[in-house]
């Protein structure tokens, strides 16, 4: 049977940052998790949520904290150990949660990465859009606080015999979360995209990792059903000290550009009445860069009667702030369908010097031609 990986996302969003909604946590008290719990059909209710730490290195993963969601689903998870905080993040000060919510003898889970500080004698874990946003102004990341929102869905049946695993002390399941290390394997992945369409000298340049620190997002793939599909159950944000600058796009130019990451493929299960479920996530970068993914349809595509002016010859444009796209097959590694994107921060850029007598325009666009190339999750060149 040949097995056909099926990509599913958007079961739950998440941001993370150390004060939200909900119930009001002790003063010092970490956030970890807050926000609103649903059932299968996705209406709001009652139920457990815990949150884990997801190690490298696998075995029963430390829980970190517990919290009830009440009628109206509004929950809010603080860790029961700041200090172990600290003592489990890398040595960047990264570490991955990993969510589980238990209602109606169903269970839902997901994945996140979260930054976790110290200031002020308080531990905070923030998302990584606040790190790369507050690093990008020269503030620390743990200064400000935006409400974490997860919207947590809770879809899949756990075994009989554990379905009251989360407050009934007569189960005989316990509630460990355990994953096990099994294989590794490079791939490529896409980081970007670059797209010139004139041939007057006009020079594109897509840098990955500038200022020595890379940095992408990509799902988590989990099967519960042994390999024969995969759905997307979580987001990893990966950060790597290096940079790569990828060859300059010279004359008529569309591609899709790839580097090489590692893969790390586990097996994992949320509590000792289930069944391992498999887990792809990636683990490392390796670096390189691969241009040679043509797409078509990506120049000549900005309308000028909506964008009235363009860039002239011998101007150029920047762009380093603003996600870029998801690309829903960024990746493939063990059979599965990985979603990645790279935002356009401090660490991933998009360069312009046009060419051309510097009376002549040029144009850089979004998607529908008219969208601003400042904006949009991706840059096309040309004039319809």
């Amino acid at each position: 049977m040949t097995r056909r990986p099926i990509l599913s996302w958007a079961v739950v969003s998440l941001t993370l940052a150390t004060a939200g909604v909900g119930a009001t946590p002790a003063l010092g008290a970490t956030v970890l998790a807050t926000g609103t719990l649903t059932d299968a059909k996705g209406s709001v209710t009652p139920g457990t949520v815990q949150v884990f730490a997801s190690l490298p290195a696998g075995g029963v993963m430390p829980l970190l904290g517990t919290g009830k969601a009440g009628p109206d689903g509004e929950f809010t998870v603080t860790a029961t150990d700041s200090a172990q905080l600290l003592r489990l993040a890398d040595a960047n000060g990264w570490l991955d949660y990993r969510a589980v919510a238990y209602t109606g003898g169903r269970v839902g889970q997901w994945l996140y990465t979260g930054h976790v500080s110290s200031q002020g004698g308080e531990v905070r874990s923030a998302s990584p859009e606040e790190v790369v946003a507050h690093s990008a102004r020269g503030s620390a990341a743990g200064a400000a606080a935006s409400p974490p929102q997860i919207t947590l869905k809770a879809d899949r049946p756990v075994p009989a015999r554990a379905s009251q695993v989360a407050g009934d002390p007569n189960v005989k399941c316990k509630t460990e979360t355990e994953e096990k290390p099994v294989e590794s394997r490079r791939s490529l992945a896409i980081v970007g995209e670059l797209n010139n369409a004139y041939n007057d000298g006009t020079v594109g340049k897509f840098t990955y990792g500038r200022g020595s620190t890379s940095s992408s997002y990509f799902g988590v793939a989990i099967s519960n059903n042994s390999g024969e599909s995969f759905s997307i159950g979580g987001e990893k944000y990966l950060s790597e000290s290096g940079s790569t600058t990828f060859p300059p796009a010279k004359k008529r130019y569309a591609r899709k550009l790839r580097s090489l990451f590692e893969f790390t493929k586990r097996e994992a299960r949320l509590n000792t009445c289930a069944k391992f479920d498999i887990e792809i996530r990636p683990t490392a970068w390796i670096g390189g860069h691969n241009d040679r993914l043509r797409q078509r349809g990506a120049l000549d595509q900005c309308d000028p009667k909506q964008l009235q002016d363009g860039f002239r010859g011998t101007g150029d444009f920047h762009r380093e702030r603003n996600d870029a796209t998801r690309w829903n097959r960024g990746a493939q590694a063990f059979g599965a369908d990985i979603t990645v994107r790279s935002g356009f921060d401090r660490h991933v850029q998009l360069d312009y010097k046009f060419g051309g007598p510097s009376k002549k325009q040029h144009w850089l666009c979004g998607p529908d031609g008219k969208q601003s190339p400042f904006s949009s999750g991706r840059v096309y060149s040309g004039a319809r």
